[in-house]
C-alpha cells in the first residue's frame, strides 16, 4: 500500500500540558529509474545546488552484453562546468577523456580484456563518473541542463 505523502509532526509535552502541533512535513517520493536497455544513463542526485558547490552524476550503459567500447559526449550549460571524469573500474575499462571546454567533454573506453567477457546477457555496467561543479555566479533556482550522447556503444559482438 501506499503510505500517504503529508504527516503531521506532534510534539508531547510532561503529562498535563497536552499535546502541540508543530507543522506538516511533506515527503516527496523519488521515482523510479527505469532499467538501461541498450543504451546509457546518467545518474544524478537528487538534491539542491548552491552555487559554487559540487557534485557528480554516474554513467553507466548496456549493450544487451558486455560492452567492448563506448564514445560519450556530456555537455552542460554554462551555469556548470565539468571538472573531470574517472573511470568506474579501471581494471575493467581503458579510458580516455578529452575536454573541449569547460562545458563539454568526450570520453572514449574500451574493455581491457575482452577475452575476460561473459557471453551471456549482462546487466547495466557503470561505465564513468563525472565531477560538476556549479559556478559561482549561478542564481538561485536557475535551470541547467545536461545532456550525454552516446556517439558509440557497441558489445564484444559488435553490434
Amino acid at each position: 500500500p501506499l503510505l500517504p505523502s503529508t504527516y503531521g509532526v506532534n510534539v508531547s509535552a510532561p503529562a498535563g500540558f497536552g499535546v502541540a502541533h508543530v507543522c506538516e512535513l511533506t515527503l516527496n517520493r523519488q521515482l523510479p529509474v527505469p532499467a538501461v536497455s541498450n543504451n546509457v544513463r546518467l545518474t544524478l542526485p537528487a538534491r539542491n545546488l548552491l552555487a559554487g558547490s559540487s557534485f557528480s552524476g554516474s554513467i553507466s550503459g548496456n549493450a544487451l552484453f558486455q560492452i567492448q567500447t563506448f564514445l560519450l559526449r556530456v555537455d552542460c550549460t554554462s551555469n556548470l562546468a565539468i571538472t573531470g571524469v574517472t573511470n568506474a573500474n579501471s581494471q575493467k575499462w581503458d579510458l580516455s577523456t578529452s575536454s573541449t571546454s569547460a562545458t563539454s567533454w568526450v570520453i572514449a573506453g574500451q574493455l581491457s580484456d575482452p577475452s575476460s567477457a561473459s557471453s551471456a546477457a549482462v546487466a547495466a555496467e557503470n561505465l564513468v563518473t563525472v565531477q560538476f561543479s556549479v559556478v559561482s555566479s549561478t542564481l538561485p533556482n536557475a535551470n541547467v541542463s545536461l545532456t550525454v550522447l552516446a556517439h558509440g556503444l557497441t558489445n564484444v559482438y559488435t553490434e
